[in-house]
């Protein structure tokens, strides 16, 4: 489909990677979207900042189907996102 009408927002960069509107496509495997959503979500950048944020940062670099449920349900996973949540915390 690179190429073609269907196909346009496909490329092959110069280190040979499939990316989509300049995003690089991350394959249907598990394991490896497990470690790149463990690896944002510690980043200084987006922990413990929420769903959107966290999903704004990856979606410059990366994508996969149905990415943004993924990065929900990760965040939603997570105990520490949990407790930070305003409504968890008392009135000052």
């Amino acid at each position: 489909m690179i190429g073609q009408k269907d196909g346009e927002n496909f490329d092959i960069d110069r280190i040979r990677t499939l990316t989509f509107n300049d995003s690089m496509c991350v394959p249907n495997n598990e394991e490896i979207k497990k470690v790149i959503l463990k690896e944002a979500h510690k980043s200084n950048l987006s922990m413990q900042l929420g769903t959107t944020k966290m999903y704004h940062d990856l979606k410059k670099m990366i994508c996969w189907p149905k990415m943004k449920k993924e990065v929900a349900q990760y965040v939603v996973a997570c105990l520490v996102c949990q407790k930070a949540k305003i409504e968890h915390q008392k009135p000052t």
